[in-house]
């Protein structure tokens, strides 16, 4: 695993774009809600440091066939929480808001040792690819209605996530591509956006 730091994003807002090219070099960028790219990044295999807080773990699996496997962890902080990109002081992380902590966009095929990650019977990308919020508060939130999507401009058809769907204080809950319909492009990029129904 290599891990890097990334820049911030505002609340509930996770564009990233990925790539890979005959080269073995595997990449990927972060846009800000506007279109500017915001962190660019590829794999060389070297571990990579900046100077900005919010945390990008990024795991880079190859097989002998060169498919890359890329899933992303991003944890994001507050932007109120920081003035000027400085390193990240030592202390608690309090976020007081709900977060896209985990993005599986690859997973493993059956053929590749893939794992059943719904419980469907069915190992494949078609199934397995997930979404996953973390309510890191300390208090229950009902995200009843509001909208999880992959690309606002095209891409798949968004998903209004269901009425009393509530994430208890320190929980987390994924969303799973044969439920929402979200198809996460790897290998053409694509972004992950959740909106609330204000």
């Amino acid at each position: 695993m290599i891990c890097f730091s990334a820049a911030k994003q505002p609340l509930s807002t996770i564009p990233v774009t990925t790539s890979i090219a005959n080269s073995e070099r595997a990449g990927f960028r972060m846009y800000c809600p506007k279109g500017s790219i915001i962190w660019p990044f590829a794999y060389t295999g070297r571990e990579h440091k900046s100077l900005f807080c919010s945390v990008l773990c990024i795991a880079v699996m190859r097989s002998w066939t060169k498919s890359v496997f890329l899933c992303a962890l991003l944890l994001l902080v507050p932007i109120s929480s920081m003035s000027s990109p400085v390193a990240a002081a030592e202390g608690e992380w309090n976020p007081d808001h709900i977060i896209i902590s985990e993005i599986l966009a690859s997973p493993q095929g059956a053929d590749f040792g893939g794992v059943d990650l719904n419980g469907d019977g069915d190992i494949s990308s078609e199934s397995d690819q997930f979404i996953e919020l973390w309510n890191p508060t300390d208090e229950d939130v009902d995200i009843s209605d509001w909208w999880l999507d992959d690309d606002p401009s095209g891409g798949s058809s968004p998903c209004s996530i269901g009425w009393n769907t509530t994430i208890e204080s320190g929980a987390r809950i994924a969303f799973f591509r044969d439920r929402t319909g979200l198809e996460l492009d790897y290998w053409s990029g694509d972004s992950v956006q959740l909106r609330s129904e204000d």
